[in-house]
């Protein structure tokens, strides 16, 4: 029996989802591949989406699931939360404007780990944050897009030009 938490990271906000129980390892892994490809299927999908496992045991369960089903390696990225302490930036490549979601796969005994885990997602919401306000600062207007890049290049071209040269 496992104990299963959603964490989103919203562009400026962290919301603690509802706990979910599954009664064998099995269905905990297949609720963990529904949530991450419904997820990815949305229009607003997130840019980035981190599972989060206490204890290597469910790191490899999730990495092993993953790799099965397909997902995008480079949106779908497992972590262990002892990874994350202490962490103070996200190095995986993704620049200020993306949204970044979290599934964290099981409770830790210890609720001081678990509370780690949403102190990392708080910081990166803040840093999320930070970085629009400088782009809100620097932006010559607000010309629609069709994506973000297109936005940027559109309504920030002397930062565009610096970060994609």
């Amino acid at each position: 029996m496992g104990l299963f938490d959603w964490l989103r990271v919203k562009r400026d906000t962290v919301e603690v989802a509802d706990d979910r129980i599954w009664l064998t390892k099995q269905a905990k892994l297949d609720g963990i591949q529904r949530e991450i490809g419904r997820m990815l299927a949305v229009p607003n999908a997130p840019d980035a989406l981190f599972a989060v496992a206490h204890f290597r045991d469910g790191f490899e369960e999730c990495e092993s699931m993953i790799e099965g089903v397909g997902f995008d390696r480079q949106r779908v990225l497992v972590n262990l939360a002892e990874s994350l302490r202490g962490q103070q930036h996200l190095d995986i490549g993704l620049d200020e404007s993306r949204f970044v979601q979290f599934v964290v796969a099981e409770r830790h005994p210890l609720p001081s780990h678990d509370e780690a885990v949403v102190e990392f997602a708080r910081m990166v919401a803040r840093r999320i944050r930070a970085a629009q306000q400088r782009i809100e600062n620097q932006a010559i207007g607000d010309r629609p897009a069709r994506s973000a890049a297109g936005w940027m290049e559109l309504n920030c071209p002397n930062d565009w030009h610096e970060r994609s040269a």
